[in-house]
C-alpha cells in the first residue's frame, strides 16, 4: 500500500514561480560569471561549461541561499567550487605497480661533495675562522647555547651574534670548499 502525499497547488505554484524568478536572476549574472569563468579557465569552452554547470548546481541548490546574501556572491562562491571539483577530477591518479611490472634499475645518484669531509676537516675549518667569529660560532652552533645568552657574555647585542654566526657560516663554507677542491676525487 502506497501513500499518497497531498501538495497543495498553491505552495507547488510557488516554488516553481520561484525556481523561474531565479534562473531569470541568474540568467543576468550570467555575462559576470562567464566573465569569471574565462578568467579561471583560460579556455572559452571550458568556460561556458563551467557556467552551465554553476546554473545546474545553483538551481539545485536554490534553498541554501539566504535571504540576506548577495546572489552575485553566492554564484561566484558556486562557480569557484565547481571548478575547483573539475580540477580534482582531472587530477591524475597513481597507479600502484604490481610485482610483475619490470622496473628500471636504479643508479645510485652521485654523492655530493660534503660526503667526503670528516669531522678533522670541520675541526680545521672553525680554526680556521679567527676568534671574531670563530668563538661567537663555536658557543651558539657547536655548543648550543641561546644567541642571547652568548651576547650577554660577549656584552654584544644578540643582532650582532646572529651576523658573526652567519658570517661564520659562509666563512666555513669557503674553507671547506677550498678544501675539496685541493683534493682528488678519489682521496678522502
Amino acid at each position: 500500500m502506497t501513500a499518497v502525499v497531498s501538495v497543495p497547488v498553491s505552495s507547488s505554484i510557488a516554488a516553481m514561480a520561484s525556481h523561474e524568478a531565479l534562473a531569470a536572476t541568474i540568467q543576468e549574472h550570467r555575462c559576470g560569471m562567464l566573465a569569471i569563468a574565462r578568467r579561471l579557465c583560460r579556455d572559452p569552452e571550458t568556460a561556458q561549461d563551467l557556467v552551465h554547470d554553476t546554473i545546474v548546481r545553483a538551481l539545485s541548490r536554490r534553498h541554501q541561499l539566504r535571504a540576506d546574501q548577495s546572489i552575485r556572491a553566492w554564484l561566484t562562491t558556486i562557480l569557484r567550487n565547481v571548478f575547483i571539483d573539475d580540477l580534482r577530477k582531472r587530477r591524475p591518479t597513481v597507479v600502484p605497480l604490481d610485482e610483475t611490472t619490470p622496473v628500471a634499475a636504479e643508479h645510485p645518484p652521485p654523492q655530493p661533495p660534503w660526503n667526503r669531509l670528516t669531522g678533522a676537516d670541520h675541526v680545521w675549518a672553525v680554526g680556521q675562522l679567527g676568534d671574531e667569529y670563530g668563538e661567537t660560532y663555536r658557543r651558539v652552533v657547536l655548543e648550543g647555547r641561546p644567541v642571547e645568552d652568548v651576547a650577554r657574555e660577549l656584552k654584544l647585542n644578540p643582532v650582532t651574534v646572529r651576523t658573526r654566526v652567519h658570517r661564520a657560516r659562509g666563512k666555513l663554507r669557503e674553507h671547506l670548499l677550498a678544501l675539496l677542491a685541493g683534493r682528488k676525487d678519489g682521496e678522502a
